[in-house]
């Protein structure tokens, strides 16, 4: 992990502690939701990422086989969606990823969320 995720999650740590995502799935879900936010190009402002951004079940797959985890941990976070070769966060995980957007300055590219 570089110096600068490692600040990151610090700067983040409250709002995973309030959505009670256990320590051990930090990393992961921020590595998943970082991904989503950098890969979804198809929405002009972080804001309707935050809304509405979906994952290709191909990145996502990558990120999971990275850190050998496989789907159990963080299903209360991301689901297949609609379109089975996409991954999006649940209702639980678009609030978070709300939250975490607010805070890190990263996802505040184009609007505020």
């Amino acid at each position: 992990m570089t110096e600068r995720e490692t600040l990151t999650l610090s700067r983040l740590a409250p709002v995973f502690e309030a959505h009670a995502v256990p320590e051990a799935d930090r990393r992961l879900v921020y590595r998943v939701l970082d991904a989503l936010m950098e890969e979804d190009c198809s929405h002009a402002t972080a804001a309707e990422c935050v809304r509405h951004g979906v994952l290709s079940g191909d990145v996502y797959e990558e990120v999971l086989a990275s850190w050998n985890a496989g789907h159990r941990g963080i299903r209360t976070w991301f689901r297949q969606a609609r379109c089975y070769e996409q991954v999006a966060p649940t209702a639980k995980g678009r609030s978070l990823l709300r939250d975490l957007a607010e805070v890190n300055p990263d996802w505040q590219d184009r609007s505020s969320a």
